[in-house]
């Protein structure tokens, strides 16, 4: 055996080719001639892939149910009743659905940190007077 030769008779190079007939033809992209995806879709045929315009994001979702769970229960019911109308081809109804959604999901975010600021509020005011009066009957005498 000559040096550069291939032992097991493949000529160099060849990595990555198919034989003759194999793979797909040139012109067709896909199964059965199908044109190859364009990328367009979510619902409605909006174009856009997070799904449908107006449709309340993941994260405003997940910062509604962490600041106030009750009325982030109500965002979630109004977006699932947009994607609903919206698989159902009812654009007007769809769109009307997730300004609901997002109204809501702005009145429970400004809900929800005013709570959590009236409770850091309140614990420092508790600290600060517990640190007084702490300090005030270490000072006292009989």
């Amino acid at each position: 055996m000559a040096y550069g030769q291939d032992p097991y008779g493949q000529q160099p190079g060849g990595y990555g080719q198919q034989p003759g007939g194999y793979g797909q033809p040139s012109g067709a992209g896909g199964y059965g001639g199908q044109p190859p995806y364009s990328g367009g879709g979510g619902y409605g045929g909006s174009g856009q892939p997070g799904g449908p315009s107006g449709e309340v994001s993941v994260g405003k979702l997940v910062a509604c149910f962490l600041l106030f769970w009750p009325m982030a229960i109500f965002v979630l019911i109004k977006n699932n009743e947009g994607k609903n109308a919206a698989l159902q081809g009812n654009a007007a109804g769809a769109q009307e659905a997730f300004a609901n959604a997002n109204r809501l999901a702005k009145i429970n975010i400004i809900i929800g940190s005013c709570w959590y600021g009236l409770i850091c509020l309140c614990t420092i005011l508790y600290i600060i007077f517990v640190v007084i009066l702490a300090g005030s009957a270490a000072t006292s005498s009989y």
